[in-house]
């Protein structure tokens, strides 16, 4: 299995974000690593597992998902290239375990980093410390944002808040929506058909307009009014 550098080196969730190429491998060679396949429906970490390692996903795609109280499964974010798994709860005292499911979506190839790896790149290398800073602060700000929608009580309310989300990481009033109905109904825990009917009533109020994975945003104060219940 092959480690893409270049990846590594230039995004910006990536904890070797800056380095060179060559001395990316070398830190991971001093850190120590392991690198790992998972076919899809396997499972890269478990809900309640503790967290002893970073994982790094190379290649492939994941998912995150939690079990409630009543055992239903709720789709939290679908995890892209080269997301550290693992981050926000290696250094916790109490609560030292992964809150959700990784799921293997596609064929998923992984790099492996122990808690005392990571702590020497950390000692090492100031850039490396500032890399980890950077992206705690990123998902940080995710978690907010899946609270907030978490904390939506109603279909119409989540897709609200989910449409006015994506204008704001998209920049413009026509949005692509890159995932199928399917996918997104499991991403808000609801039904298809639910889903389905909510989107049809925004678009005959006139505060959408639908056209195959494309969405237009016609009345973005009428959104904002049902997000927060005015």
């Amino acid at each position: 299995m092959k480690i893409d550098t270049q990846l590594l080196q230039t995004d910006e969730k990536s904890l070797f974000k800056g380095f060179p190429e060559a001395r990316i491998l070398s830190e991971l060679e001093y850190a120590g690593y392991t690198l790992h396949c998972y076919m899809p429906g396997e499972y890269l970490v478990r809900q309640g597992e503790p967290c002893r390692r970073i994982t790094i996903l190379l290649e492939g795609t994941a998912r995150s998902e939690i079990t409630d109280i009543s055992g239903r499964f709720i789709e939290l974010e679908n995890i892209a290239p080269p997301r550290a798994i693992g981050l926000y709860t290696l250094f916790a005292q109490k609560h030292n375990y992964y809150p959700a499911d990784i799921i293997a979506q596609k064929m998923a190839n992984t790099l492996e980093i122990s808690k005392e790896g990571i702590e020497t790149l950390m000692e090492r290398t100031s850039m490396f410390r500032q890399n980890i800073l950077t992206c705690l602060s990123e998902y940080l700000m995710m978690w907010i944002d899946k609270l907030v929608f978490l904390s939506c009580k109603t279909i119409r309310q989540k897709i609200a808040y989910y449409l006015l989300k994506q204008q704001q990481s998209q920049g413009g009033q026509t949005l692509e929506i890159g995932c199928s109905q399917q996918e997104l109904s499991e991403q808000f825990g609801v039904s298809r058909s639910a889903l389905a009917r909510e989107v049809s009533q925004l678009e005959r109020e006139k505060l959408i307009k639908r056209e195959r994975r494309q969405i237009t945003i016609l009345n973005q104060e009428q959104l904002q009014a049902i997000v927060w219940g005015i």
